[in-house]
């Protein structure tokens, strides 16, 4: 039986990498352009934060040693968020469209639908959904009774005297001092500084009435 005597320098990782099945895992330079092209996507930033994250911590990694199959497979996935869609169907010159398009994009935002294509539309004013899925961001009735309702504009201006009143309690005459649109209920919203109280209290737009000017009375003329 012979006996064979080890070398000083031998080791068992030594043994792993000298054998014929191991390979290193080389960078790939083909993997380093994709990251960098989807890095440099003008829409990188509509991305949510994890998948932002992960395109930061591969690209350090793909410098020095290739992706395994699941990092490449949701690579792909990333570059598929981030490709152009068709808008010739969309008339980006129409103010109406614009007009819809921000407040789909405010509506939306406040009750918490369609959250993977919204950062896209806030990051990019020229990008669009594809027609279908703008369809169907249009295509219930809240939508729409709201925007009704925001088209027809606010009643009231800041500095207008006004009576107002809740549900519940005595009224009370003010004076308009901020207005805005409320999103999720699709009411204007006002802060009406309350005489009797000398403090700004939120109604609103059916909460709200102007004052009525009574006509002055003719003067009579004297004989």
């Amino acid at each position: 039986m012979a006996y064979y005597r080890r070398s000083k320098n031998w080791s068992h990782s030594n043994a792993f990498n000298n054998s014929a099945a191991y390979t290193p895992a080389s960078s790939d330079p083909a993997e380093v352009a994709r990251i960098d092209a989807v890095i440099n996507n003008p829409a990188f930033s509509s991305l949510f934060v994890n998948k932002q994250d992960f395109i930061r911590s591969i690209k350090g990694q793909a410098a020095s040693k290739k992706l395994s199959a699941a990092q490449v497979n949701y690579l792909a996935s990333i570059e598929r968020d981030l490709l152009p869609t068709d808008n010739s169907w969309w008339n980006a010159a129409d103010p109406e469209n614009i007009r819809k398009r921000q407040f789909a994009v405010d509506y939306y935002s406040s009750n918490g639908y369609f959250t993977t294509l919204l950062p896209k539309m806030k990051a990019d004013p020229a990008f669009m959904p594809e027609q279908g899925i703008w369809d169907k961001m249009w295509s219930n009735k809240f939508i729409n009774a709201r925007y009704k309702r925001f088209i027809e504009g606010n009643k009231h201006n800041i500095g207008d005297i006004v009576i107002a009143k809740y549900s519940y309690g005595p009224a009370s005459n003010g004076i308009v001092q901020k207005f805005d649109y409320n999103y999720l209920d699709g009411r204007w919203q006002y802060g009406i500084l309350c005489f009797e109280t000398g403090s700004i209290r939120l109604f609103t737009d059916t909460e709200v009435k102007s004052v009525e000017k009574k006509p002055r009375k003719p003067r009579s003329k004297k004989v």
